[in-house]
């Protein structure tokens, strides 16, 4: 009886040393988040965001931490955050964003970074959020061959978010559209004042954080071809017209 006793006291103990091992207070990690954020967008010429669209700065940003399985532990401006805040311990997700994430058109840009962390007991995790531009861009330009053969262009532009956006010949601005696909239609008319409709999709891998641009082209060697060169694809399409005519 008295060995039974001794081994539930000495139980008791260890119970008690656990428990006190592990109490909520040393179950908490700590947050330390820094951000940056570039504006460079990837091109022949290393165009900037800026030159097309508001671009934030670091506290702007909204900071969202969810848990792994995907409960909002605490959103908010990112200068709002505090070190000082508990986390239980366990594996996040943590986000800065910055504009309307899947928005699309003229000056729709938006910024974001996120990184999975796990948070340690009793330790204060530093981490870097470095964000960049969450869309693409795309803009329209024409050749001198095309330009010395058709006289205008109206172009319509169908994101695979169905977002549509237009293009007419006057709008030199580019768009901010998400990094799918697209579908392009529209019209293009000769000096001669001949209209001719076309459509072509464009299912390209298109990044985030890149420019590209649709060029518009022609061929009028053995008759006339209206060309759309986008990324590395070319479309061909003939038109069917004897320039000697």
């Amino acid at each position: 009886m008295r060995r039974n006793l001794l081994i539930s006291a000495l139980s008791c103990l260890l119970l008690c040393a656990c428990s006190e091992k592990f109490t909520p207070e040393n179950a908490y990690g700590y947050l330390s988040p820094t951000l940056q954020f570039s504006e460079i967008v990837e091109d022949a010429t290393k165009a900037m965001v800026s030159d097309y669209a508001p671009v934030p700065v670091p506290d702007d940003f909204t900071l969202i931490i969810k848990t792994d399985k995907g409960q909002e532990y605490w959103s908010g401006k990112i200068g709002d955050w505090s070190e000082s805040i508990k986390m239980p311990v366990g594996r996040y997700v943590v986000a800065a964003r910055w504009g309307v994430e899947g928005e699309e058109g003229f000056g729709k840009s938006w910024f974001g970074a996120s990184e999975e962390v796990d948070i340690l007991m009793a330790d204060t995790l530093k981490l870097s959020l470095n964000a960049q531009l969450g869309n693409c861009i795309v803009a329209v330009s024409s050749t001198e061959a095309f330009d010395a053969y058709f006289a205008d262009y109206n172009l319509t532009m169908t994101t695979g978010g169905g977002t549509i956006v237009a293009f007419p010949k006057s709008e030199t601005r580019p768009v901010f559209v998400e990094a799918f696909r697209f579908s392009l239609s529209g019209t293009v008319t000769t000096k001669t004042g001949k209209s001719y409709e076309f459509s072509k999709n464009f299912d390209g891998n298109l990044k985030p954080a890149t420019y590209y641009t649709i060029r518009l082209d022609a061929d009028t060697i053995g008759g006339v071809k209206f060309i759309i060169q986008f990324d590395d694809q070319v479309e061909n399409i003939v038109i069917e017209e004897d320039l000697n005519e």
